[in-house]
C-alpha cells in the first residue's frame, strides 16, 4: 500500500456508499425466506442480493485500505486491531443486545420478525453463529472485525501489496467452511473486499474507465440479472459474477450527472449509524403499521415506501439529534 501524507475525500463514494446502503434497506424490508404478495419485490429483492453486499464489501475494502498505514512492528499490528475493535465492536454488542431484548418484550404484544425463544442462548449465537441470532441483520460488522484481525498480517507477509492476496481469496470464496464465526461469510466476501484496497491503489485510473466503459458494464450487469435464473447450473455462483459486474456499473451509474446527489452522499456519510438502527426502525414501524393494516396486494405500494424511509431516515435523525448529545452512543455510532 503507497503512504500518502494527505488524504482527499472520494466524494463520489460517499455517494457510491449512500446508494450501497440504500439498496440493503430495500432488501432488509423483506423478511428472509419469506413470500411477498407484490411479486415483482420479491424478484426485485432476490436481484438486490445478487449484487448489494459484493458491492458494499468493495467500498468497504476501498475506504478500509485507502487510510491504511503499513504495519512494521507487532506494537502496530496491535494497536491497529484495538482501534478497530474499539470502532465496531461496541455497536455491535450493543445494538444485537438491544435488538434481543426487544424483540423478546416486544414478541408477546406486537408482530415480530425472528423473536428469540431464550435470549442467553440468542447471545451465545451473537457470538458463534450470528445469522441464526435475533440480529442477524448485523453480520457484516462482524465480519469487519474478522477482516481487522486476519489482514494486517496477511499484508505484511505480501509487502502490503492486496493484488497478492486476491488468487488466495479467489479460491477461499470456494472453499466449503463450517458455519461458525461467519467463517463463510468471511472466506466469501475476502475477494471484493481485496480488490477495493487494489483499485484505491490506482483510483484515478479506476475512474476513468467506468467513466468511458460504464454503460457497456451496465448492458452486461442486466443482461446478467435477467438471464442469470434461466442458465443451467453455472460453475460460478451468481452472486460473484454479477457482483463484481457490479462495481464498475453502479460507480459509474453514480458518477453521471443526472445521479449525483446531495442525498446519496448524505446516506453515505451516515452509513455506519443507518446499518446498526435500520433494522429497529423497519421492525417498530412494521409493529405499528400491522398492527392497522397489512402489506396485501396494493398497499405494498405504500407500506414498502414508507418502511424504505424509516430505515434511511430514523436512523439518520437519531444520530444527529439524539445520539450526538449522549458521548458514548455518539462514539460507538460514528
Amino acid at each position: 500500500m503507497i503512504e500518502r501524507t494527505e488524504k482527499r475525500r472520494l466524494t463520489d463514494i460517499d455517494q457510491c456508499k449512500g446508494l450501497a446502503i440504500f439498496l440493503v434497506i430495500v432488501g432488509h424490508i423483506l423478511p428472509s425466506a419469506s413470500w411477498l404478495w407484490a411479486n415483482w419485490f420479491l424478484w426485485l429483492n432476490h436481484t438486490i442480493y445478487q449484487f448489494h453486499m459484493p458491492f458494499f464489501m468493495f467500498l468497504s475494502g476501498l475506504v478500509t485500505l485507502y487510510t491504511y498505514r503499513p504495519l512494521r512492528s507487532w506494537e502496530d499490528y496491535t494497536s491497529y486491531a484495538s482501534r478497530r475493535f474499539r470502532r465496531f465492536l461496541p455497536g455491535y454488542v450493543f445494538f444485537a443486545l438491544l435488538t434481543s431484548i426487544g424483540k423478546f418484550v416486544l414478541a408477546r404484544h406486537v408482530y415480530v420478525e425472528r423473536p428469540p425463544d431464550n435470549l442467553l442462548n440468542d447471545w451465545v449465537r451473537f457470538a458463534v453463529r450470528p445469522l441464526e441470532s435475533s440480529a442477524t441483520n448485523l453480520w457484516y460488522i462482524y465480519v469487519l472485525i474478522a477482516y481487522a484481525v486476519i489482514l494486517p498480517p496477511l499484508l505484511s507477509l505480501v509487502r502490503n501489496n492486496p493484488v497478492s492476496l486476491l488468487p488466495v481469496a479467489f479460491v477461499a470464496h470456494f472453499v466449503p467452511l463450517p458455519d461458525l464465526f461467519l467463517l463463510p461469510q468471511i472466506a466469501e466476501y475476502s475477494f471484493v473486499f481485496l480488490l477495493g484496497g487494489v483499485v484505491v491503489r490506482d483510483y484515478d485510473r479506476f475512474v476513468r474507465h467506468v467513466d468511458r466503459w460504464w454503460r457497456l458494464w451496465a448492458t452486461v450487469f442486466l443482461t446478467l440479472c435477467v438471464a442469470w435464473p434461466f442458465l443451467q447450473a453455472p460453475p460460478v455462483p451468481a452472486k460473484f459474477v454479477i457482483g463484481m459486474v457490479s462495481i464498475p456499473t453502479l460507480v459509474g451509474v453514480v458518477r453521471c450527472c443526472w445521479l449525483r446527489s446531495g442525498f446519496l452522499a448524505m446516506l453515505g456519510r451516515y452509513t455506519y449509524p443507518i446499518y446498526l438502527v435500520n433494522m429497529l426502525a423497519i421492525g417498530i414501524s412494521k409493529a405499528i403499521i400491522f398492527k392497522f393494516t397489512s402489506w396485501d396486494g396494493a398497499r405494498f405500494l405504500v407500506v414498502g415506501p414508507v418502511l424504505v424511509c424509516a430505515g434511511l431516515l430514523v436512523p439518520v435523525v437519531a444520530k444527529k439529534y439524539v445520539f450526538s448529545r449522549i458521548p458514548w452512543l455518539d462514539r460507538i455510532t460514528t
